[in-house]
């Protein structure tokens, strides 16, 4: 069971980065009032962003808060990350006009959380944090933020619990596991179909994001071809769907590989000098 548990880890952890952002707002409004010489604003803050809906649906989840409290997640060692993700969030064009707008519809709670998660891969200081974290929820980070968008898109106003995915009940309910192996694959097959209608409407502009040549479906290039995990390594859509959904993060592909291939060459660099010692 702990196994199943660590998989949703980063789930649970990035669906909390909202409240911990809007925490650290509500507390610099809290020292802003404190000011010897308090403004308006410093006085009447704008707290919108605050008292979200959505965040706070969120925030009050039985379901997230037993998850986070039982596998010791949390932003606390990374108060740095929060403030430049709160930096970043408000200097965004979809941030100011959410906040001008005097109206506080649920839906428009939910689209600017929509917009803040779309917004992470091409958030360099996340990546870095999540690859301290463990080294494979980086690379994780698209299927994460697909998961968070699907569980947004069925909350309603008037929910107030959270429907986070389901786990199976344990490793010795075959059945159980063998359903949610299914749910996940079909789940898998989506978001390939998705790719596929989107790779095709893009054409060239998808393989040159890739910094790859344009080629047909048909030639097998695993990297690029949308992948049915019945057929091949579902992980190889990772990138496709990162660099779908923000180009601006292929810096960070190319970062990582640049890292593998100065890896490499040490390698053969020290296998050369070996032999040369023979």
């Amino acid at each position: 069971m702990a196994s199943v548990d660590k998989a949703y880890d980063p789930y649970f952890q990035i669906l909390t980065l909202p409240v911990e952002i809007a925490r650290y707002a509500e507390q610099r409004q809290e020292l802003a009032k404190q000011k010897k010489l308090p403004t308006f604003e410093d006085l009447n803050p704008n707290t919108k962003f605050v008292d979200n809906a959505v965040i706070r649906t969120i925030a009050n989840s039985d379901a997230v808060n037993d998850h986070v409290a039982a596998r010791k997640l949390g932003w606390e060692r990374y108060p740095e990350l929060i403030r430049t993700l709160y930096a970043q969030l408000t200097e965004s064009d979809y941030y100011k006009d959410y906040m001008q707008r005097e109206e506080r519809p649920f839906d428009e709670d939910k689209k600017l959380l929509e917009d803040f998660f779309k917004e992470l891969q091409s958030c360099e200081a996340l990546d870095d944090v999540l690859e301290e974290m463990s080294i494979l929820w980086s690379d994780d980070l698209p299927y994460i933020v697909i998961m968070v968008l699907r569980t947004l898109s069925n909350l309603r106003v008037s929910h107030t619990e959270l429907r986070v995915p389901p786990k199976f009940k344990s490793d010795e309910d075959p059945g159980v596991r063998q359903d949610a192996v299914r749910k996940v694959a079909g789940q898998l097959l989506d978001l390939s179909g998705l790719h596929r209608k989107v790779h095709l409407e893009l054409g060239c502009r998808a393989h040159r994001l890739h910094g790859q040549p344009h080629h047909r479906h048909g030639d097998g290039r695993a990297d690029l071809v949308p992948v049915d995990p019945r057929e091949g390594d579902a992980r190889r859509v990772d990138r496709n769907l990162e660099i779908l959904l923000h180009p601006r993060q292929q810096h960070l592909h190319q970062r990582r590989a640049g890292q593998d291939r100065r890896v490499a060459h040490r390698g053969r660099t020290h296998q050369k000098a070996g032999r040369g010692l023979i």
